[in-house]
């Protein structure tokens, strides 16, 4: 454990500095020796004041009125909290000592099942009183054979259920044998520890669609300190810096498995943030629809102050190994001098979005990429837009490494390795690639580079090896075995190498006892969601006539935010587009053409829309009625003058309800005379 220390006469916090340029930055890697996490040595209850919670039902339909609120920065309740008395209210404790590392308290929750449906609160904000667990200063927390399931229904808000499991400034965590399911908080959901001392989350099942009423998962695993980019709020003791845990962790995440999340952006399935070192190990991660499969790092972005200087960049290593992946990206981050290694894991069309800037670097060492439908590297989100390094981050040495690996293709991949649209920023420079064995599908051409910033294809091996150095040992063939390797690729931070073959090495996930329980309420949360559906039935779609359209095939002619397509047996064309709204006033456009001529109402169809805030709606640059208040199945405009010919209809964000940004399912509209 790594504790901010400030002195008595002038506190000072060590990482911090004055603003430098970037000429001015050291960025030399810095050395570091990593050691993995174990798991925590706990005393004994006789050492501790400890409170035991055991073999209890919860069925929460409201938070604790002992815990704070309503909003996430609101002021904590003075002194000692403890409320778990009644079975449907959410558990809340805080430390009476005033933080994780003076306490002397020390909580055991065990063999409980949590059923969550949240009836009352502010739904459009963050707030830890709608978890089912808040613990808030504890010395220590265990939490074992626990089983979680949130009633999350289409149409919910997305913050109705802030997580299952939400832990700040505790100086020692141990989650293990636990069950979670449903629709939590967008924000990367069931699982949150912030600022805390050594964690280890062992043996733990994040289930998205195990039933089919279960539509929506928000997120898995977010485990981070807010310094620097301070996604949740001031940092807790920023008043007090000798209180502080900084750097979160160690961390260490062991035999999960997390699979299967339709949520909306910002819903990774491991997030770990300005933590370490950590080790991912022995963990299936797939089917993760609409973000990362694990984002990992180190990223104090520099953007918080205390005492109006700048808090610095810290470089750390951690390592994901002995893991499978499957159907999504591992977007990982690595700061000032840092590193992660990925190694001895296995991805089946699952593909690395690098983020390595000031220095820090990434190795990709003898991993398996199977069944690879696109690039193996890029620096695009989902392989055609999205984020990118900006100027400047991709210098000082920072590089991904990829040595050892073999890398199989289903077809024609437009490129294994794609660089950045950022002329400043191009990717294919920062990569180190060699001792790889390529098995490409038969007749597929061997691109190897398609850097847009140059415009440059390499479409053979030699040509890539002659432009860029990469790859000068590497081989194209059908084995694994193509290539034996006499001496192991050194590693950052005096990493030992391993022996054991890629993929996992036992089993994921809780044991058949708790799975049993899982089993057994998950069979009656889902009884319930079926007897909800049938009593607040949505209306069907009508059948399509002359004037359906549907949004997925129109033409863009005018984007603000993000936007892509996506595939749904519940939409109406199989299809819908998904529009990511950075701002209020932000819109996107389509062309239409019709052949009617008249006046129409329009008929504006979502599709599992659970976001806020209002949308206006334009023809041809006029005004169609009011805006309509999200979230809802089907959004009415009155009638509109239309003429023979092409139109465009706009589509606008008034007022939003999540920042910074808000999503919506467009899924058609019909045109009604």
């Amino acid at each position: 454990m790594l504790v901010l220390r400030a002195g008595a006469a002038d506190p000072q916090l060590p990482h911090l500095h004055p603003p430098l340029s970037v000429e001015e930055r050291d960025n030399t890697p810095r050395p570091y020796t990593y050691v993995a996490p174990q798991p925590p040595d706990l005393p004994t209850e006789a050492e501790l004041e400890t409170v035991v919670i055991s073999n209890r039902n919860y069925e929460i339909t409201k938070a604790s009125p002992k815990s704070a609120g309503p909003g996430r920065n609101s002021p904590m309740p003075q002194g000692a909290v403890a409320a778990h008395e009644e079975l449907d209210e959410a558990l809340f404790f805080k430390s009476g000592a005033g933080s994780g590392l003076k306490s002397r308290e020390r909580l055991v929750i065990e063999n409980c099942t949590f059923t969550m449906d949240f009836q009352e609160g502010d739904f459009s904000r963050w707030d830890t009183r709608r978890s089912a667990i808040c613990v808030i200063g504890y010395r220590e927390v265990v939490i074992r054979n626990c089983v979680f399931i949130s009633k999350g229904r289409k149409g919910d808000p997305d913050r109705k259920t802030q997580s299952s499991i939400n832990l700040e400034d505790c100086a020692l965590v141990e989650i293990e044998d636990c069950y979670f399911e449903g629709m939590t908080n967008w924000m990367r959901g069931h699982v949150t520890v912030f600022y805390c001392g050594p964690t280890a989350i062992r043996r733990c099942e994040i289930a998205g669609q195990r039933q089919a009423n279960n539509w929506i998962s928000g997120g898995g695993i977010w485990v981070g300190n807010g310094i620097g980019e301070r996604k949740f709020g001031t940092p807790i003791h920023a008043d007090e810096p000798e209180l502080m845990i900084y750097p979160s962790g160690p961390l260490l995440v062991e035999d999960c498995w997390i699979h299967d999340q339709y949520g909306r952006l910002n819903t990774d399935a491991i997030y770990i943030q300005n933590a370490h070192p950590f080790l991912i190990r022995n963990s299936r991660i797939e089917n993760w629809k609409e973000d990362a499969l694990i984002d990992v790092g180190f990223r104090d972005s520099a953007q918080g102050k205390y005492q109006d200087k700048p808090l610095a960049n810290h470089g750390a290593v951690g390592v994901v190994e002995n893991c499978e992946f499957a159907d999504g990206h591992l977007k990982d981050s690595v700061g000032a001098g840092g590193g992660v290694v990925i190694r001895n894991s296995v991805m089946r069309n699952a593909w690395i979005w690098p983020y390595v800037f000031d220095g820090g670097s990434m190795w990709i060492v003898n991993n398996r990429f199977l069944d690879m439908e696109g690039v193996v590297v890029s620096g695009y989100e989902k392989e055609t837009g999205g984020w990118v390094p900006r100027e400047g981050m991709l210098i000082n040495g920072s590089k991904v490494h990829l040595y050892e690996n073999f890398i199989e293709t289903k077809g024609a991949p437009p490129a294994l390795y794609v660089s950045t649209p950022v002329p400043e920023s191009p990717l294919v420079g920062n990569i180190v690639a060699d001792r790889n064995v390529y098995a490409l599908a038969q007749g597929a051409p061997a691109l190897f580079a398609d850097d847009r910033a140059v415009k440059r294809q390499d479409a053979t091996l030699e040509d890539w090896r002659t432009a860029t150095g990469n790859d000068k040992d590497s081989v194209l063939a059908d084995s694994a075995d193509a290539l034996k390797s006499e001496n192991a690729v050194p590693l950052p931070g005096k990493i030992p190498p391993l022996d054991t073959k890629p993929g996992l090495t036992g089993p994921v996930g809780p044991g058949a006892g708790v799975m049993k329980v899982a089993q057994e309420l998950s069979a009656k949360v889902a009884k319930d969601q079926r007897a909800y559906a049938v009593e607040h039935a949505l209306p069907g779609l009508p059948p399509a006539g002359e004037g359906t359209f549907e949004l997925e095939d129109l033409e863009i002619a005018k984007l603000d935010g993000g936007e892509w397509i996506h595939p749904s047996k519940d939409a109406s064309g199989g299809k819908y587009r998904l529009w990511q709204a950075d701002a209020a006033g932000d819109a996107i456009s389509f062309r239409f053409p019709f052949d009617g001529a008249g006046a129409y109402s329009v008929k504006l169809y979502l599709i599992n829309q659970t976001a806020g805030g209002q949308l206006a709606l334009q023809i041809d640059g006029q005004e169609i009625g009011q805006p309509i208040a999200m979230p809802t199945r089907m959004a009415e405009f009155p009638a509109a003058s239309l003429s023979a010919g092409e139109h465009t209809l706009t589509l606008r964000l008034e007022g939003p309800a999540d920042t910074p940004k808000t999503t919506f399912r467009f899924d058609r509209f019909d045109l009604i005379p």
